[in-house]
């Protein structure tokens, strides 16, 4: 697990970072922002660019990372290493998903779970232990939640068009849940949850990790599913995984820190934009646009999001073993 020193400088900007973003949000409810859903073609064109600008190069600097855990076993041969099995579990997630289309989206919700999790709460915490890891799930599971509870039937419509029938076990199950209440219960044991943090933070960390929770509810209750992920995904999640990256390649000086990021990451992201734009066009012709933009962004999304946490886990215990 990752962890920075009390005075650099990527503490301060995660800490100064959530507290804006949660502001923004706490001030628009307050203000009583009333959000008006459009069409959901133009919602999808609106959040596309952001989603492959911002979210999709999420993983940029994956090759970095693939150097460093495998250069100084495998010498020369780690770029052929790393980018054949990196290509190969994308394809795999793909084709998994295909073959399988609801257990693969609970499993992607439980990996995006943990992941948002571990990114959002893991500069604030002190301590490592095992009980973190359940918590990472239970704090990133606030985000999955929200949409259900906010915005049921626009989340159901949405899972839907990711290859789930309509009456399938996963959808009737969620459709349960929900008219019971049990979601609106299972949200709340979520972010009451946060306090849990008191184990290995202290008391201003576990009162931002609870405010950031009030900021993710509330842009899932002003906003619809596909507006609302795209904001919490591109403008907090992603924005503090850019900033460990700058951190990681110049721990001393954020700008150059910055820069450095964006040149390493500019050749894979622009990639990343081709193929997604590729895919969206080509599958448009026989799907239309709102289909087939879902299916490559949260399908995309899932095909990198889970090579990219296998080799952060990997990496990780890796260099704790040196």
């Amino acid at each position: 697990m990752k962890t920075y020193s009390k005075n650099s400088w990527i503490n301060k900007w995660n800490v100064g970072h959530s507290i804006f973003f949660s502001i923004v949000l706490i001030l628009l409810y307050l203000f009583n922002f009333d959000y008006s859903p459009i069409n959901l073609d133009l919602e999808i064109i609106i959040c596309l660019f952001p989603i492959l600008l911002i979210g999709m190069s999420h993983g940029a600097l994956d090759n970095n990372k693939g150097e460093r855990l495998l250069k100084n076993k495998y010498k020369s041969d780690w770029k052929k290493i790393f980018y054949i099995s990196y290509i190969s579990a994308a394809i795999i997630v793909i084709i998994f998903w295909l073959l399988f289309p609801q257990v693969t989206l609970i499993l992607f919700l439980i990996v995006a779970a943990y992941h948002f999790g571990h990114e959002d709460c893991n500069f604030l915490l002190e301590k490592k232990n095992y009980l973190n890891n359940f918590l990472f799930i239970l704090k990133g599971s606030i985000a999955i939640f929200s949409p259900l509870y906010f915005s049921f039937e626009e989340t159901i419509n949405l899972f839907q068009y990711l290859l789930v029938d309509e009456n399938s076990n996963f959808i009737l199950t969620l459709n349960k849940l929900y008219y019971s209440g049990s979601i609106k219960t299972l949200l709340t044991i979520l972010t009451l949850s946060s306090l849990f943090f008191l184990i290995s933070s202290k008391s201003y960390r576990v009162l931002l990790i609870i405010i950031e929770s009030l900021g993710i509810i509330i842009v899932n209750y002003i906003f619809t599913p596909i507006l609302a992920f795209t904001i919490y995904w591109c403008f907090l999640h992603s924005v503090r995984h850019a900033l460990s990256l700058a951190y990681f390649l110049n721990k001393s000086n954020p700008i150059k820190g910055f820069k450095k990021y964006l040149i390493k990451a500019l050749p894979l992201a622009l990639l990343t934009i081709l193929i997604y734009l590729s895919a969206i066009i080509f599958m448009n012709q026989y799907l239309g646009l709102i289909s087939s933009s879902l299916k490559v962004i949260f399908i995309g999304a899932a095909s990198l999001t889970f090579p990219h946490v296998l080799l952060e886990y990997l990496l990780e215990k890796n260099e704790k073993r040196a």
